[in-house]
């Protein structure tokens, strides 16, 4: 395949289409070759500004989100579901794909799991607090999980009673 013709300057279209091959693993070479410019000169220009690294970087993050998370989530649920793959291997895939789709460990959890040793450790003010932020969260998570609930009102129904 021949080489595209080659564009003069260094336009925002050329700039992102190099970014994008960068981003793609090409080498600067490659990278001046496939986005059509004779040479890597502009480029070494290029590669010094704000502009560069701002492009670089949002052509890194569409590139891995349309090539590589996809291929990743594939992957990952490939070895979460192989029978024949160690139990830990795929417990640690499902959990790697749990959290990436927002369901991983909360902050509540993580606290819950705190020493009770460490605990009989904390002052009465750090017990207090403690114990204020875990009731808000408490309160948060009822009010996000129940949301537009009604409460049933104490009738005779014997059990409420």
């Amino acid at each position: 395949m021949g080489r595209p013709p080659s564009r003069p300057g260094l336009n925002t279209a050329t700039q992102r289409e190099l970014c994008w091959h960068l981003a793609c693993g090409f080498s600067q070479a490659e990278a001046a070759q496939k986005s059509g410019l004779p040479d890597t000169y502009r480029l070494a220009q290029f590669s010094r500004t704000r502009a560069f690294a701002d492009e670089l970087q949002t052509a890194l993050r569409d590139y891995m989100g349309t090539q590589l998370a996809p291929k990743a989530v594939r992957i990952l649920n490939e070895i979460m579901s192989d029978g024949k793959v160690q139990a830990r291997v795929r417990v640690d895939a499902a959990k790697a794909l749990l959290d990436r789709a927002g369901h991983g460990v909360s902050e509540t959890q993580k606290r819950s799991s705190i020493d009770p040793e460490e605990m009989a450790s904390w002052s009465e003010e750090e017990l207090r607090k403690f114990i204020s932020t875990a009731q808000g969260e408490l309160q948060e998570a009822a009010d996000r999980r129940f949301k537009g609930a009604k409460l049933i009102e104490n009738t005779d129904l014997g059990v409420l009673g």
